[in-house]
């Protein structure tokens, strides 16, 4: 399940960034 794995990563890469934001 590697694409399932990219894109977990995809949330909590986006996750980090929207708290950066703030």
């Amino acid at each position: 399940c590697v694409e399932v794995d990219q894109e977990q990563s995809e949330s909590e890469i986006i996750n980090v960034l929207a708290i950066d934001q703030e």
